[in-house]
């Protein structure tokens, strides 16, 4: 994350629905995304398959996916979500 300058930091991240940029292909109406709700995670390596989408992507466990989606059915359909992040205290 962030050229390695995010590596050991931790992020309040929030899901605000389905990725819309460049990378994802354009919008995906059918991904949705419970906007409530926000994860304390923490960076721990760059994710080289991520490059597409900036410097600034979080490559979020399957479980924190389900978290934000609600089942495992809607995580893979959605694949990227748009999120906001800010970095908290570990």
């Amino acid at each position: 994350f962030d050229d390695g300058l995010g590596c050991g930091q931790c992020f309040k991240v929030k899901c605000l629905g389905a990725y819309e940029g460049e990378y994802s292909g354009g919008p995906n109406p059918t991904c949705s995304c419970d906007t409530s709700k926000s994860l304390i995670i923490q960076a721990l390596d760059q994710c080289s398959e991520c490059t597409a989408a900036k410097e600034h992507a979080f490559d979020l466990t399957a479980t924190a996916m389900d978290y934000f989606t609600g089942s495992r059915t809607m995580t893979g359909t959605c694949g990227l979500l748009s999120v906001e992040y800010e970095r908290v205290d570990c």
